[in-house]
């Protein structure tokens, strides 16, 4: 008996010397969660932070604007304000808005001149809408004459090309003039009611087409800006629209290949209209803007429309809005790659006017949800 509580004793003796020492060396070890009040460690949060929208889509303004574009000198974007009547720009090094101007009437659209200090605006004054040259170093209101419609500029901004129609003889003629309508001069014929029309980039061609219509087969046609006969460059697709490259080699194009189709789709037209290619995007080139180099193409590929929408028809004509993601296409290898991932989009973007700036590091646009200008980092 006496042997076995000498043991015991000697066993628990040694445990208690193993538990004073455990618990002196655990105490005084900064690694372990447990420590002496009296210290602070810090802790490292390891956990990946999730990326937030802002890292790459930012709101440039916060109130609804109309008709902006780029202006490289000063790299910022120059716009129209909803609410207003104001003329306004913002640097995209600052974000520092300026007034620039404010206006007589109600802006309803507008095209902007090259060197963005001078535009065409449909005004609406005292019930009644009527084209003006507004000049914003000037700061001038200039009428234009009556019954003109969808004005445009010339490559080098010195003069405006425009359809006139003449309500005596019922006619619709092409027309070229200094940019205050002075000194116009014919240069053909137009037969269509709804029309666009754009200056060929690095040319001297007008390229013009009825406006898209699903139900209605577009002809591409060209004229020379001095005159001439009027050419067919490309026809038979439906409710098409169009916008050159920056070289003026390439045709981007959005169309459906059926009358009154629900499907539209990018192509792309080579040599003038003799070579067609189908990219297969479904979006329209509204929802388009070129590459500097011309070798790809940055577009908003539009979500929830519905299943029986008449596209483009449908899309300018009712208040349906879709849901984008963005994208960026090389037009060499059709590659197709996005910009910004799925789940950085936290909020609904309907993007027109889509732009981006000189060296390709913002892709700017109008979102037609919510009225605002955004931006993205490329």
């Amino acid at each position: 008996m006496k042997k076995l509580f000498f043991i015991s004793s000697v066993v628990l003796g040694i445990a208690l010397l193993l538990l004073a020492v455990y618990n002196f060396a655990f105490r005084n070890n900064v690694n372990s969660p447990f420590v002496n009040d009296s210290k602070t460690i810090e802790v490292k949060n390891t956990t990946p932070e999730v990326p937030k929208e802002e890292a790459h889509i930012k709101a440039l303004t916060e109130e609804k604007i109309m008709s902006p574009t780029y202006d490289l000198e000063g790299n910022q974007v120059v716009y129209f304000t909803v609410q207003g009547r104001e003329i306004k720009k913002i640097s995209l090094d600052t974000e520092s808005v300026a007034r620039i101007m404010t206006l007589s009437g109600e802006p309803l659209r507008a095209v902007w001149s090259p060197l963005h200090t001078q535009a065409l605006v449909e005004m609406k004054i005292a019930d009644s809408a009527k084209w003006y040259l507004v000049d914003t170093v000037a700061k001038t209101e200039t009428p234009l004459k009556d019954n003109m419609e969808t004005p445009i500029w010339t490559n080098l901004g010195d003069h405006i090309v425009y359809k006139y129609y003449d309500v005596k003889t019922k006619e619709r003629s092409l027309n070229i003039a200094n940019p205050n309508g002075s000194e116009w001069k014919k240069i053909g014929d137009s037969p269509f009611v709804n029309m666009n029309a754009m200056v060929m980039p690095q040319g001297s061609l007008l390229a013009f087409w009825n406006q898209g219509n699903a139900f209605e087969e577009t002809s591409l046609r060209s004229v020379s800006l001095i005159g001439g006969d009027v050419k067919t460059l490309f026809s038979g697709k439906f409710g098409a629209e169009y916008v050159f490259s920056p070289d003026g080699q390439k045709l981007l194009m959005s169309s459906t290949d059926q009358k009154g189709g629900m499907l539209t789709t990018l192509g792309i037209l080579l040599n003038q209209g003799a070579q067609y290619q189908n990219l297969q995007i479904p979006t329209l080139v509204s929802k388009t803007v070129w590459a500097k180099n011309s070798d790809s193409v940055y577009y908003a590929l539009p979500g929830s429309l519905p299943d029986d929408a008449i596209l483009p028809n449908d899309y300018f004509s009712k208040p349906l809005l879709t849901q984008d993601t963005f994208w960026k296409v090389n037009m060499e290898t059709g590659e197709k790659s996005r910009i910004v991932e799925t789940k950085e989009i936290s909020k609904s973007y309907d993007a027109a006017s889509m732009m981006v700036n000189d060296d390709e590091s913002l892709l700017i646009f109008l979102n037609r949800a919510d009225g605002k200008l955004y931006s993205i980092k490329l």
